[in-house]
């Protein structure tokens, strides 16, 4: 798993740049444990609603969808 800093432009700050963290889990996907432990996170972190957490702007699993 690593983890990076990049830019959005999201519509809702009117296609201004935002900065987002950019989660990668590669190979760890293929571990159904890991998989399983992340969907837990996903859907963890999406019903998040506070000014100081994170935000989830979207989920992208190459070659399937959550």
């Amino acid at each position: 798993m690593c983890v990076y800093i990049g830019q959005l432009n999201y519509p809702l700050t009117n296609n201004s740049a935002i900065d987002v963290a950019v989660k990668v889990l590669k190979d760890d996907m293929s571990n159904k444990s890991m998989r399983e432990n992340f969907e837990r996170e996903v859907k963890t972190i999406s019903s998040f609603d506070h000014e100081n957490i994170l935000r989830l702007i979207g989920v992208v699993i190459v070659g399937e969808r959550l």
